[in-house]
């Protein structure tokens, strides 16, 4: 209406309190912006103009968001995720546009779609997923929702005009990344708006998240979780350890409904036209860390870690291996200044996070082995066929390995041998190669068994073109 100001602007301090904490999920009020002329060079008013972006933002107030995100800049030009936040408004609009070729099935898409310099992982993933469908039903035309976008009416009256919706997939079952009020993990749905989807749902390749020491103390998440397995054609989790931990929560009539549904990055050699890997002088190596949750994942270890890490690579390079780091976010590469700092060891950064998909493809391709860390650092290098050895600090990655029978291709952050274990595996690797490479090919063929069972179950029900 004219002259009526945005939800986020309009209402007052307390009201733009309790309706962030509504949101959010938050479990006491965060203070609300300065009002408007009354000054914003307080030290809290960024912390509060952050979380009026981000709540303006969920209800997909682009513009609103925006100005809050530009008010965080004008306090701090340097701020990094403010500068993200932003992009992100900015970007949204065009990001999610109706579909436009009426010869194609629609389905909508539930998954975290990050902007910018997002995770890699998250970059890569919905694509794997759509490729995954396709594979089997030919062109499909794809309607995104963000997962963190609260579901109101209109993506309701959206999803509903499409043949299907899947969600995921990637880590979603997760309460600290986009806390909300309405579910208890990623998706931003009221039981209530679950049940006004009236196209097949199907969950793939969801993970169950939690880090380790971590749980979910949301009122409303189990009965989400049941309400979901009730309303969904196909109810797909990424490994079997987070099978089971769903199966958990829900009563007996419901559990055999969880299905097995790899993450797709994990065959990506099986969906997609891979770019040529690069030509190799010598065996190049790939690291790759992770610090999203840094305490969860070492606790007070990792100056040790740091030590095991600069002696294992210190000994590749004797060995004549070529070292670099691969970082699917850019605070990864904390590791690499780590290094450098403390042990006078640099690495150079293939920052995956800032080209395209296809760059990055290439870029694990040309690897002789990949150290990875975050899951997807493990995942998509294996699916390319690369020889990997994960480095577990979340349970997911033991989950994956005892999936594909291969624990023993993992090692955990804080084994005291870390140094002298990891050059062993990789020096393996190096020197059997097509081994290797011939034991991933074998762990593919049955993850993509359950990748073509779980979409071809969803095609099966969904409603025809229209």
């Amino acid at each position: 209406m004219p002259g009526v100001r945005p939800l986020a602007v309009r209402l007052t301090r307390r009201g733009r309190a309790v309706v962030r904490t509504a949101l959010t999920g938050v479990s006491h009020p965060i203070p609300a912006p300065p009002s408007e002329g009354s000054g914003a060079a307080s030290d809290a008013a960024p912390p509060a103009l952050t979380t009026s972006c981000d709540l303006a933002w969920v209800e997909r107030d682009y513009a609103t968001s925006a100005a809050f995100a530009r008010e965080v800049l004008a306090l701090h030009p340097a701020d990094a995720e403010a500068t993200a936040r932003l992009h992100r408004a900015v970007t949204a609009p065009a990001e999610y546009r109706s579909p436009t070729d009426p010869r194609h099935p629609v389905l909508a898409h539930v998954a975290f779609f990050v902007t910018g310099q997002g995770n890699f992982g998250d970059i890569a993933l919905p694509l794997a997923v759509r490729a995954a469908f396709e594979r089997s039903a030919g062109p499909l035309e794809w309607s995104p929702v963000h997962a963190h976008h609260v579901v109101d009416d209109e993506v309701v009256e959206r999803i509903n005009a499409t043949s299907g919706l899947v969600v995921g997939g990637g880590g979603l079952i997760l309460p600290d990344t986009a806390p909300n009020g309405s579910s208890g993990w990623q998706w931003n749905a009221t039981v209530e708006a679950l049940r006004r989807i009236t196209v097949p749902i199907a969950l793939h390749a969801v993970g169950f998240n939690l880090f380790r020491g971590q749980r979910i103390d949301h009122p409303r998440f189990r009965d989400h979780i049941v309400a979901l397995a009730e309303r969904s054609e196909v109810l797909g989790f990424r490994n079997t350890g987070s099978v089971e931990r769903v199966r958990d929560l829900l009563p007996e009539r419901l559990r055999d409904r969880v299905r097995l549904s790899p993450c797709p990055t994990t065959v990506l050699c099986r969906l997609v036209d891979l770019p040529a890997a690069p030509p190799a002088e010598v065996p190049r190596v790939l690291l790759n860390m992770a610090f999203d949750r840094a305490e969860r994942r070492f606790g007070s270890g990792y100056p040790a870690f740091l030590d095991q890490m600069a002696d294992a690579a210190g000994q590749m390079r004797r060995r004549g291996w070529e070292v670099a780091y691969a970082a699917h976010l850019p605070v990864d590469e904390r590791f690499v200044h780590d290094l450098e700092r403390a042990h006078g060891l640099h690495l150079e950064v293939e920052r995956l996070y800032a080209g395209s998909v296809d760059d990055a493809y290439r870029t694990y391709r040309g690897a002789a082995a990949v150290v990875g860390m975050r899951g997807h650092a493990t995942m998509i290098p294996f699916g390319l066929g690369v020889p990997v050895v994960s480095l577990v600090s979340h349970d997911k990655m033991w989950f994956f390995l005892d999936d594909i029978g291969h624990r023993d291709w993992g090692l955990e952050v804080g084994d005291p041998d870390l140094a002298a274990r990891l050059l062993e595996l990789v020096a393996d690797r190096v020197a059997h190669a097509d081994r290797y490479r011939a034991d991933t090919a074998l762990a593919q063929d049955g993850l993509l068994r359950e990748v073509d069972a779980r979409a071809g179950e969803l095609l099966a029900a969904v409603r025809p073109a229209r």
